[in-house]
């Protein structure tokens, strides 16, 4: 559920005979869905299963089942069909989770980084 305070700002002005009631609104999240860092949904909104939100995206309209979002406002980017195909078939270097990464691993990942930049 979200709501605004701008109804306590209103009500605190001395010239306003009547009262502004607080505006609330639930958010409906599907199965399987990852938030980006400093996202917005907005109230009102239901969000489908099988999506990513990209980091910093503001979701103001219902988002369909299995898609990538992003912007502000929110739009479908992508498919996460397509994402998840090409996450099989593209080598990423990869830790095991809930554990302190190796130097091993860390050597993999910036080796991985580097490697990656030289190539463009």
């Amino acid at each position: 559920m979200v709501h605004d305070a701008i109804h306590l700002i209103y009500n605190s002005l001395p010239d306003k005979k009547m009262k502004m009631n607080e505006y609330a609104n639930p958010i409906e999240i599907g199965d399987n869905v990852f938030v980006g860092a400093h996202s917005i949904i907005m109230g009102g909104v239901k969000v489908g299963s099988n999506i990513i939100i990209a980091a910093g995206t503001v979701v103001t309209k219902d988002l369909e089942d299995g898609g990538i979002y992003g912007g502000i406002p929110a739009k479908r980017i992508g498919n996460i069909e397509d994402f998840w195909k090409k996450r099989e078939t593209t080598y990423y270097p990869s830790i095991k989770s809930n554990r302190r990464v190796t130097k091993k691993e860390a050597k993999e990942c910036w080796d991985y980084f580097y490697n990656s930049r030289k190539q463009q």
